[in-house]
C-alpha cells in the first residue's frame, strides 16, 4: 500500500514539475499558449482524482454534480490545469470536511465554483 502511495506522489511531482517549467518558458516568452477546446468537467475530476490521497488523509469530502453536461471551454491547458491544481491545493489547505463542486454558466461562458 505504501508503495503505491510513494509511486502516485512521485508521479504527482514529476506531473508537477514538468508542468512548472512549461510555466516558466510561457511567462519569458519562450513557449507559446496553445489554445485549443479542453473539456471542464473531465479536467477537473481528473485533477481532482490525482489528489485524492491527500483529500483523504485531511478527511475531505468531495461532491461532484450527479449530471454533468460537457462543457468545453477553450483555454491552454497546462494554464488551466494550474489555476484548478491552485483550487485543490487551497482546498486541502483551507476546507474543514467537505468541498462541493459546481458548474454554471455565466455570462454565457461555463464557470467552475
Amino acid at each position: 500500500m505504501h508503495e503505491k502511495k510513494w509511486d502516485n506522489l512521485l508521479k504527482h511531482q514529476h506531473f508537477m514539475t514538468d508542468h512548472f517549467y512549461d510555466l516558466a518558458r510561457i511567462e519569458t516568452n519562450q513557449k507559446e499558449i496553445e489554445l485549443t477546446s479542453v473539456s471542464l468537467p473531465n479536467l477537473v475530476e481528473e485533477i481532482f482524482l490525482s489528489y485524492y490521497e491527500q483529500l483523504e488523509e485531511k478527511n475531505i469530502g468531495l461532491q461532484f454534480p450527479g449530471q454533468i453536461m460537457d462543457r468545453q471551454v477553450i483555454a491552454d491547458p497546462l494554464m488551466l490545469t494550474r489555476v484548478i491544481q491552485n483550487i485543490v491545493q487551497n482546498i486541502i489547505r483551507y476546507a474543514k470536511s467537505q468541498a462541493v463542486i459546481h458548474y454554471r454558466n455565466e455570462d454565457s461562458y461555463p464557470s467552475l465554483l
